[in-house]
């Protein structure tokens, strides 16, 4: 059956067409790699890891540890970094890393709509509408505003193909008819979400899958319900098998990081959306508007211009667009599982708000994460099939009861009119009790400044900084009061652009109704009309929220690189001041910035950070944390030796140093300093100093000796006598003589027996050899590993490799022969296939 051309068995490939096409026009310098986004976390982290984790593999290593973050890194098993998501890393493999970027945005983006277009056809809507629930969801605001995280991203984009197949397989499994391949393709989907680079939103991804399942079963026919639920405990555990290697090195790192055991309410609830900023979901600008670009200071997330609640503007928007608002509310009717989806995830984004993030988040697997807002996933994908679902009744309104259409449009027309009423109504409210207002919002801020900064929580091991300022800067009052002033007068005036864009696009909306009612135009011409007003709201929202930057300011070196001499695998350069300006991130080589050009850094970025690591950096000013300026400054200074121990050679800052233990090498952008001081990274020592756990460790340090003193946590009978007793120091070299990111190949020359310090953080897994003989490595200075040599020359060797390697690739590869199994299976009897023709359904 055709309806005014909207049926057509090509309608799928052009479909992907459009949507590809799309994607090219949001962004079409990336296409080319000639000026691609690079800012907040995209440039700090997610791009060098990526970077890093291609050319390993392009060199034949498997990239387990990262040798230049964090003192050395598990880097694999961190939940963002993807480096066993095969899209991405051919990309970055194959491509020049600029290019790989742009292309990885803009295909996840398109791809994001071709899963969404599929799962809306299988549902029953048709190609005109399933294009506009594509357009929704890819262009839409969740994922514009979370594009800069790249792992994120790619787990949003393959959730909607994923719940294509689930629907395909159990509709097929439920009818009796064998769809080997539709799970497979449900494998492949649970696979890639488990891989792409994001736990928490791959979680959130995995229970949808889970609810569409049991949405699915035939509960009339309790003899055909197994058959689902059999072949989707089938497909994800072959998708857990097949991410085995993920799988088990992130359980291993988060047992060892911040996060085990859980996170208590206070962290749970970071990342909840105010119930007032519901209002993201259409008016995206109502409390401001801040993008990842126009946050000046290198990890903060607000900005001048977002002035609500919530962490930050990217984190609480999650705008729908216009049409989709007016066009699933009108949806709604016979929709009810995919209406409960999204009132499901609105009540989950608003978090501690409410009582149901407390109690949802014991489940297993969600009590170690924040950010719920993350939940808006759910509410996105079905506002985008109500949509669909929408743009379908209305089609079968026009086709079948075109008054009502026409009922329906000039409703729209009364409620686009109430609403610049009632605008017109607070803006003049606002301009007459304005001084109210005001002081209103200055008490308010004055009293939020005069309480302390609220407690962050830390592990027992670290030590709090020094204090951070407080939550509001009482000099900044007047001029935040100002602009939310002024922001309040923009949403309310009706003349304002933030008022006249929504509703000019709703009267257009109300005016293709119309004039589809009446004949004037023709279906194709209102559904696909619909779905371009829908993109150019979407494009004016998020076609720059993610502004792009030359190619140059990502390749070009740092001007400190050409100072910095020597081999950066036998020392660290590290920065100082990070919550510094934005602008030099790329200078200072903040983060991770370092991989970019083969340097190694002391700091890692990550949820899943070692608490050993992290005390000392703490104790000297090098971590991540919120204190900056003159408390960092003297952090660093009284507590140098610890930065000696670290093996610090180079150091980058905005500040001055006056000290006569680093010497100044740059003055602009940033300065540089070296550090003479810097113990190398395998060192000897004479002297071995006993602590009784970790808590005594990092009390020993700060009277240590880095150069003749280890602070060891091991029994007596670990140790020769000689180095407990201090008998004297050792005359001798440790020479490195190669080092790969997870190998080291260390020669030991020495007049007596010494103990030999590898500063590196100490984690399960690493292996040693003295002259090939295994010899256990011990815990050293808090957070490193060492182990004795006897006097003369010794060959010892370090490699990385984890219990669960083997195992875990055996059963990926051997999961892997079953998932091609499975996509290679016959299709069974050839039927009417519902994704290519499926005619048009009232709601």
């Amino acid at each position: 059956m055709r309806h005014g051309g909207l049926h057509d068995p090509t309608g799928l490939r052009r479909a992907v067409i459009a949507l590809l096409a799309a994607a090219v026009v949001w962004a079409p310098g990336a296409t080319l790699g000639l000026a691609v986004p690079w800012h907040h976390d995209l440039r700090t982290h997610h791009y060098p890891w990526r970077a890093w984790g291609a050319a390993e593999w392009a060199s034949g290593h498997l990239p387990l540890w990262c040798a230049g973050a964090g003192c050395g890194h598990p880097l694999l098993a961190d939940g963002q970094a993807g480096l066993l998501y095969p899209p991405t890393m051919l990309l970055f493999a194959l491509l020049p890393d600029p290019l790989a970027l742009g292309w990885t945005l803009l295909l996840h983006a398109a791809w994001a709509g071709v899963g969404t277009v599929l799962l809306a056809r299988a549902l029953g809507r048709s190609e005109a509408a399933a294009l506009l629930a594509g357009a929704a969801f890819a262009f839409g605001g969740f994922l514009a505003t979370h594009a800069h995280y790249l792992g994120m991203q790619a787990v949003i984009a393959w959730v909607p193909f994923t719940l294509w197949a689930v629907v395909r397989a159990t509709d097929a499994a439920a009818s009796g008819h064998a769809r080997g391949r539709a799970w497979g393709f449900t494998a492949l989907g649970l696979w890639m979400i488990l891989v792409a680079g994001h736990v928490q939103v791959a979680v959130f991804g995995w229970m949808l899958a889970g609810i569409v399942t049991l949405w699915r079963l035939p509960w009339g026919m309790p003899r055909q319900a197994w058959r689902p639920l059999a072949g989707f405990a089938v497909a994800a555990l072959l998708a857990a098998a097949l991410s085995a290697p993920q799988l088990a090195a992130t359980a291993e790192l988060a047992r060892l990081s911040f996060r085990e055991g859980g996170v208590d309410a206070a962290f749970a609830g970071i990342g909840s959306l105010p119930p007032q900023e519901l209002v993201h979901a259409v008016l995206p600008r109502f409390f401001g508007f801040d993008r990842p670009a126009d946050v000046l200071r290198t990890y903060t997330h607000r900005g001048t211009g977002y002035w609500g609640v919530g962490e930050s503007h990217w984190e609480m928007s999650f705008y729908l667009g216009i049409p989709v608002a007016i066009l699933a509310a009108w949806g709604i009717r016979g929709q009810r599982f995919w209406t409960a989806v999204g009132v499901a995830g609105l009540v989950l984004m608003l978090g501690s708000f409410t009582p149901v993030w407390g109690l949802v988040r014991h489940l297993p697997g969600l009590d170690r994460f924040r950010f719920p807002v993350r939940f808006a996933l759910w509410v996105s994908l079905a506002a985008a099939l109500l949509a669909a679902a929408g743009l379908d009744g209305v089609l079968a309104d026009l086709r079948d009861r075109p008054g009502v259409l026409a009922r329906r449009a000039r409703r729209l027309l009364l409620v686009i009119a109430a609403g610049v009423v009632l605008l017109a109504g607070l803006r003049l409210g606002l301009a007459l009790g304005e001084e109210g207002v005001r002081d209103a919002l200055t008490r308010r801020f004055e009293a939020e400044a005069a309480l302390p900064a609220p407690p962050v929580a830390l592990p027992p091991l670290v030590r709090a900084a020094p204090a951070a300022p407080g939550p509001e800067d009482p000099a900044a009052i007047p001029a935040k009061v100002d602009r939310i002033v002024a922001s309040l007068a923009a949403d309310t005036t009706p003349w304002s652009p933030l008022v006249l864009w929504p509703g000019g696009v709703a009267v257009l909306l109300a005016a293709g109704l119309l004039a589809a009612s009446r004949r004037r135009i023709g279906p194709a011409t209102l559904a696909y009309g619909a779905t371009a007003l829908l993109v150019a709201d979407l494009y004016l929202f998020g076609g720059t929220y993610q502004p792009p930057v030359p190619r140059e300011s990502i390749t070009t070196p740092p001007a400190a690189l050409a100072a910095i001499e020597g081999d950066p695998g036998t020392f660290r350069v590290t920065v100082l001041d990070r919550r510094g300006d934005a602008d030099l991130d790329r200078e200072r080589m903040s983060a991770s910035l370092g991989l970019l050009w083969g340097l190694q850094d002391v700091v890692i970025t990550s949820p899943l950070m070692l608490p050993r690591t992290e005390a000392l950096l703490a104790t000297c000013g090098l971590d991540a944390g919120l204190s900056e300026g003159e408390p960092r400054i003297r952090a660093f200074l009284d507590h140098l030796p610890i930065a000696d121990l670290l093996g610090v050679r180079y150091l980058l800052t905005t500040h001055l140093l006056d000290d006569s233990r680093l010497e100044p090498l740059r003055t602009a952008p940033v300065r540089l300093y070296r550090n003479h001081g810097a113990r190398p990274l395998a060192t000897l020592v004479g002297c071995a100093y006993p602590a009784d756990g970790p808590e005594a460790a990092l009390a020993a340090l700060a009277t240590l000796d880095p150069t003749r003193e280890a602070v060891v946590e091991a029994e007596a009978a670990a140790l020769p006598a000689d180095l407990w007793a201090c008998a004297g120091d050792p005359a001798g070299t440790a020479t490195l003589r190669s080092k790969r990111d997870d190998a080291w190949r260390i020669r030991t020359t020495t007049t007596r027996p010494a103990l030999l310090v590898i500063a590196q953080s100490l984690y399960p897994g690493w292996h040693a050899t003295l002259d090939g003989m295994p010899t256990p490595l011990l815990p050293a200075d808090l957070a490193f590993g060492a182990l004795p040599v006897p006097a003369g020359t010794h060959e010892v060797e370090l490699d990385y490799r984890p219990a669960w390697l083997r195992p875990a690739l055996g059963l990926a590869a051997a999961a892997f022969a079953g998932l091609l199994g499975l996509l290679l299976l016959p299709g069974g009897r050839r039927r009417r296939d519902p994704v290519l023709r499926t005619p048009i359904t009232r709601p």
